[in-house]
């Protein structure tokens, strides 16, 4: 039977707020596609216990509603900071998954062959507060004295079979480049949690199209370009639009709006633009960024 620590019912408070000598590790915010994002991991060690807390916070990890796809991430150290040995070149991993109203994670252990799920100690635990999972174990079921290398990955399992890996922390764990925890023998200065970065976002146009397909003078036409958000390929639902439908330089009047990621214009196509070319030039910008495209059309 797989043993699996089940979430505490407990709240927990920041992070920041419990240990006063937190090491951050920080990792981008919005690299991972849109979902399973870890943007900050912090490591603490009580230096008279030995209990070390690793606080991860992930967001995208227990969507609101299920949608067949179970979520995992995992936590890789490497306890001697050796990568020749263990499996892969760790030791240890903290792993926790999510499916239909359920949250669980494990504890497990390389054993020479194969990674083995450690039986729960007292001083072992598993929670979640809102966005933050915390994993609590003592350094010696980690095999650690001085310090330790550790790297994270998210998942994204569809339930076919295949897994699609979402975010790794730091970015370059997968060249070997890992980030290193040392226990210090004297208490650490306090570091306040860095500011998150904002996420930047650029206006990314999709395909165009018209109603009807080709503009007719002296007919109404209608005018659809979709705009995506440049991080995520997702619909861009804020923004200011600017457009200017033009015929010889002339611009024609006309109905705009942007909502639901669409940029959206009416109007009627003058009925001397017979056989000239229909420019329509829209501009999004979003807080500081922006992007312009412009379609031609000849007329008919």
């Amino acid at each position: 039977m797989v043993a699996s620590v089940v979430v505490s019912a407990a709240v927990l408070t920041s992070a920041f707020a419990q240990m006063s000598y937190a090491v951050p590790y920080v990792d981008p915010a919005g690299d991972s596609g849109g979902d399973l994002d870890i943007t900050l991991v912090s490591v603490d060690t009580d230096r008279t216990s030995g209990t070390i807390t690793f606080a991860v916070t992930v967001t995208g990890f227990d969507p609101a509603s299920w949608d067949g796809q179970t979520r995992s991430i995992s936590v890789l150290i490497d306890a001697d900071m050796n990568r020749s040995t263990g499996g892969g070149g760790f030791e240890f991993r903290l792993f926790a998954w999510t499916g239909p109203q359920v949250l669980r994670s494990t504890f497990d252990r390389w054993n020479g062959t194969t990674f083995q799920i450690v039986p729960t100690s007292p001083s072992m635990s598993f929670s979640r507060s809102g966005n933050v999972l915390t994993w609590v174990f003592n350094k010696a079921e980690v095999g650690t004295t001085g310090g330790f290398d550790f790297w994270l990955n998210t998942a994204i399992h569809p339930g076919n079979g295949t897994v699609n890996v979402r975010d790794r922390a730091p970015d370059d764990a997968g060249i070997g480049l890992w980030w290193r925890y040392t226990m210090d023998t004297e208490p650490a200065v306090p570091r306040p949690a860095p500011a998150p970065q904002p996420v930047v976002v650029r206006p990314v146009f999709g395909s165009a199209r018209t109603v009807p397909a080709k503009p007719v003078a002296g007919k109404k036409l209608v005018f659809t370009l979709a705009v995506n958000r440049s991080n995520t390929g997702a619909p861009l639902t804020a923004g200011k639009m600017i457009c200017d439908p033009s015929v010889a330089g002339k611009v024609i009047r006309h109905v705009e709006s942007f909502t639901g990621g669409k940029a959206r214009l009416t109007f009627v196509v003058p009925k001397t633009a017979n056989g000239k070319l229909l420019k329509v030039k829209v501009t999004i910008k979003n807080g500081a960024q922006s992007a312009t495209k412009v379609v031609a059309f000849k007329v008919s």
